[in-house]
């Protein structure tokens, strides 16, 4: 949907985000004033970033914008559930894979504020939900999830304290524990076995337009198992090879040998509870893309 860019809006920088500076303030006051726009500017840090969103949602801009990471954007979007109010987050952080889904490509935050606010579109997304918690782009489920606080130790540095977190998380367990539930395109209940699970939330066409494509991960050896630890580590593990995909509307994940499911959501470490389901909850909220 085409509209013109909302008047009245707050901007939310998280100063903890790893693209953030004390020249961000003053870089966003810039771009916006050359747009003919203002904004009240809030600067938060990752312990107060829960209670400022939520002050800010409460004062019910038109729109509000959050540089940010994952954690940030997925917090705010969260919160505006239902509301009228256009979110623009911005990325901030070191994935910013819901940025990517929401923009596609671009060089930085200020490339992306100034093609949403030029080119961009306002539109409707829909989440994934799993217990009582949401993820816009995807999931993964199995103990390789914790292969996510393994990269973040690297990208530290903190390359003994990477390989401590390997061992104490089990993330390289090649036992099968997981099972997957999931209905067909004929409508028939199918399941199947896995090691770990990759969910990607997926926009397409039609009234009920979202999907799951899920990558099932079942590596036969120990050395098929570290290879796919390795690019998991080093890329993105929807780009590996060797697994299989299917696609479906909603799932469960069950695991035979644990009392949680270790997962990410959005590249965020998460504790769910076992017999999970995961489903759709379509057009939560509004978002501005610059695409």
């Amino acid at each position: 949907m085409k509209r013109g860019v909302p008047k009245i809006m707050i901007v939310l920088i998280n100063r903890d985000s790893g693209s953030t500076s004390d020249r961000t303030s003053a870089e966003l006051q810039q771009i916006l004033q050359e747009h003919d726009l203002t904004a009240q500017i809030i600067e938060t840090r990752s312990d107060d970033l829960t209670r400022d969103i939520s002050d800010t949602v409460e004062k019910d801009p038109e729109m509000i914008i959050a540089i940010g990471g994952d954690g940030t954007a997925a917090c705010l979007l969260d919160q505006c559930h239902g509301r009228d109010i256009e979110v623009l987050p911005l990325p901030g952080g070191t994935m910013n894979l819901l940025h990517k889904s929401l923009h596609g490509e671009f060089d930085d935050w200020q490339d992306c504020l100034t093609k949403a606010l030029t080119t961009g579109r306002a539109r409707k997304i829909s989440c994934g939900q799993v217990a009582d918690r949401t993820f816009y782009v995807g999931a993964t489920f199995g103990q390789l999830s914790h292969l996510s606080e393994v990269r973040e130790k690297i990208r530290e540095g903190s390359f003994t304290e990477a390989a401590d977190e390997l061992i104490k998380t089990e993330a390289l367990d090649l036992t099968t524990t997981l099972e997957i539930t999931y209905k067909e395109a004929t409508g028939c209940e199918a399941r199947l076995d896995a090691t770990a699970v990759g969910s990607l939330l997926i926009a397409g066409n039609g009234p009920a337009h979202y999907r799951f494509d899920i990558g099932i991960m079942d590596p036969g050896s120990h050395f098929s198992l570290a290879k796919t630890a390795l690019a998991a580590i080093v890329n993105d593990w929807r780009k590996l090879e060797d697994i299989d995909f299917i696609r479906t509307r909603a799932f469960t994940v069950f695991d035979n040998e644990r009392d949680e499911i270790a997962a990410t959501l959005d590249g965020e470490p998460a504790e769910l509870p076992n017999l999970c389901d995961v489903k759709i909850k379509e057009n939560v909220v509004s978002v501005r893309t610059a695409k």
